[in-house]
Parts: C-alpha cells; structure tokens; sequence
C-alpha cells in the first residue's frame, strides 16, 4: 500500500469520525426539542400560486408517497393524542394529518390519494358551510367518515372566531357542531380543531366539557424546556403545509420534528 493511500484512509476514518461524533452530539442536545409533527393543509387544488393555503394535488400526491415511500407511521391525531396522554413512546418518523375547513377540493383530490395509499388523515370541517360553493356536501362527509382512512373532527359550525366569547355562543359552536357530526356520521367525534387557531384559557374548558379527546391550534407556545409539557392535547401545534413544501427538501424539514423548535428560535430573533 502506497504512503499516499495510506494517509488518505486514515484522513477519511478521521473525517467519518468527526461526522459520527458531530452526527451523535446533534441527536443528543436535540433530544428534548422534538415534537410529532402535525401537518395541516387546507386546500389541495390548482390555486397553489396564488395562495397561501393551498398545495397542488400533484405536490400532495408526491408528498404522500414520499411518507408512503420512507415508512413514515403515519397516525390518526385521535391515536396520536391517546398515546401522548397515556405516555406511551412513539415510533420514530411518526406523524400525523390533518385538513381545516372541508372544502370540497380535499374530498375531490386529497381523499383519493390517501384511500389508495390508506395514510390515514383528520378532517375538520366547518359545518354551516356545507353546501356551498366549495366546500364539501353532507353526503361527501358521511362517505368520508364510513372510510377506513378519515375520521371527521369539529371546526365549529360558523367558523368562528372564540376567544372572550359569551358561554351561549361557546356551548353553541363547541358542543353544538360535535352533536350535529355524530348525528350525521353516526360516529364519535373525538378532536376539535380552533378557528384561525384561536383559544383561550376558557375555549380550552369547553372543549373538554364537551367530550373532545383533544384539539389543535396552529402555533401554540411550546415549553421545550420540560419534556412533559411539550403536548397539550388540548392545544396540539401544526405546522402548516403551503406551496414552499412544493420542495422535498422542504417538506422533509417540516416533517422532522424539530421544525416546531426551529420556528421558535427563529421568532426569538
């Protein structure tokens, strides 16, 4: 073996040394900073351009089979909820889907997708808005719901906005929209998903009273500080999916648990 080999296999042993040990520190400072991501999408159509809220149906298809593809566990938030209030451990690259609204284009161009891959997913739907241009049918939800991969949560009957509201409007939209779904599906309505991610103090009260498992905000403070107050079932945070996730790249960063953690330094500055 030539003196040039030589050196360039133990430079490389040192490098790939350096890497492992950089590779390790890395998982172990960022322990505690992992949060299951929670991904939430609104619309899946062809206005991706313009808006914010909405993903192509060919970058959900390709975002889909990449967690297909990577043997992502992709969980029910109901299920995932349970385990973080039982405690258990969750399996590695575990994530969970979710949908705001029930605009029409989710059951048109996303369910499809993720029937015939079966990725589970949540759908909120917004219930007063049923039957109006856009938005789904109560004939699309109950097909949904009689699924084996979409379980149906509340998202109020109005969409409303109900921080510092009266308890009538509260008991209305909070108790009123799960009745009115289990009724229609014939199935227990389990999550709860706040408009515009707005909730208080009270708002999270009553979304316990009303038998809720749990809910979701969009960026709750998280306490990344205290491994045990990272989840609040009742203010589970989401990452919201748009047209930069377009980006594998992109989308892998969101989906890798410290994306929550990330946008939290970033804020900080």
């Amino acid at each position: 073996m030539s003196k040039l080999r030589k050196i360039l296999i133990i430079v490389g042993s040192v490098v790939l040394i350096l890497i492992l040990g950089l590779f390790i520190t890395a998982k172990i400072v960022l322990r505690d900073k992992y949060v299951v991501p929670i991904l939430m999408y609104h619309h899946v159509d062809d206005n991706w351009q313009k808006s914010k809220l909405s993903v192509s149906p060919q970058s959900f298809k390709k975002q889909m089979e990449f967690l297909k593809k990577k043997n992502y566990n992709v969980m029910l938030l109901s299920a995932l909820i349970d385990a973080v209030k039982q405690g258990e451990e969750l399996a590695p690259k575990t994530v969970a889907i979710t949908f705001d609204d029930g605009y029409e284009d989710n059951y048109l161009n996303a369910f499809p997708v993720l029937d015939e891959l079966q990725i589970p997913a949540t759908m909120f739907i917004a219930l007063n808005s049923l039957g109006t241009e856009g938005f789904m049918s109560w004939e699309q939800i109950k097909d949904l719901s009689d699924s084996k991969v979409i379980d149906i949560g509340s998202h109020t009957l109005n969409h409303a906005w109900l921080r510092s509201q009266d308890d009538a409007l509260l008991t209305k939209e909070i108790f009123e929209s799960k009745e009115i779904l289990e009724q229609k599906t014939g199935r227990e309505i389990k999550v709860f998903s706040y408009p515009l991610g707005a909730f208080d103090e009270k708002v999270q009260k009553m979304v316990k009273l009303a038998g809720y498992t749990g809910a979701c905000a969009t960026n709750p403070e998280i306490d990344f500080k205290d491994p045990d107050k990272k989840y609040d079932p009742y203010a589970m945070a989401r990452c919201r999916i748009s047209r930069t996730s377009d980006n594998l790249i992109v989308f892998r960063i969101e989906i890798s648990g410290y994306y929550s953690w990330i946008k939290s330094v970033r804020d900080e500055k």
